[in-house]
């Protein structure tokens, strides 16, 4: 059997009913080989009570030599080593501990930083930033429709559409207008986030031309616009006299 302390080996008395340590002093009973501790626990002072149950008192670990003759000093050795190993066990959780907490920071920053990109992703996909602009065409007879995240131009197009709205704008539309002549009951009607931007060319609308309601906007350069304009709520209408 070992010392429950330190493992060193032990030293028995009464018919090995009790043993003590020969490393760290540490008393225990001996119940059929089944050490339990008795005594105080600091082994120096349970030498008082080890002599009581009959161990013969312990050797100095080591002898200084003075100018009187030797001076023998007891060195707990045993306890020393029992506390440096608890020392050394408890800066081993400690990092072990530490390194755990860094290693849920470093998955919580992971995670944020890839939610701010998929983030950032489907906001530039729902305003179409990302997307490259796409020409269409247009047979301008028949009404127009951009919708979703659409970004699309018209070019050089000459419409006649004779009842209703001729080009509709919703949703997240981005639609570049460039020499475009539409006539029709209302020209353009934009709602939503749609953006519309309309270069040269011409509309002619009764009563109104354009029509911007909710979030929409409608930029206008250079183009000839016959009849009213009507923005409500946050639409805008801009370059129109």
């Amino acid at each position: 059997m070992k010392c429950l302390q330190c493992g060193g080996g032990l030293e028995y008395v009464q018919n090995a009913q009790f043993a003590r340590c020969s490393h760290c002093c540490s008393l225990f009973r001996n119940d059929n080989r089944h050490l339990s501790p008795v005594g105080p626990p600091d082994p120096d002072g349970s030498a008082a009570y080890a002599a009581q149950l009959g161990f013969a008192p312990r050797k100095a670990n080591f002898t200084v030599v003075g100018v009187g003759g030797g001076v023998n000093l007891k060195i707990n050795t045993g306890k020393m080593e029992r506390d440096l190993k608890n020392k050394v066990s408890s800066m081993i959780w400690g990092w072990v501990i530490g390194a755990v907490i860094l290693g849920l920071i470093a998955v919580i920053f992971v995670g944020v930083g890839i939610w701010v990109y998929a983030q950032s992703k489907s906001a530039a996909a729902s305003t179409g930033g990302s997307a490259a602009l796409k020409s269409v065409t247009w047979d301008g007879t028949s009404p127009f429709t951009c919708g979703g995240v659409d970004v699309v131009k018209l070019e050089k197009v000459k419409a006649n559409v004779a009842t209703g709205t001729a080009i509709t704008a919703g949703g997240n539309c981005q639609l570049t207008l460039v020499n475009v002549d539409v006539t029709a009951p209302l020209p353009i009607d934009a709602s939503g986030n749609a953006k519309v931007t309309m270069t040269g060319g011409s509309l002619k609308g009764t009563p109104e031309a354009i029509v911007a309601s909710a979030n929409a906007s409608v930029t206008v350069a250079g183009a000839s616009i016959t009849g009213k304009t009507k923005a409500s709520g946050n639409g805008k209408i801009l370059g129109v006299k």
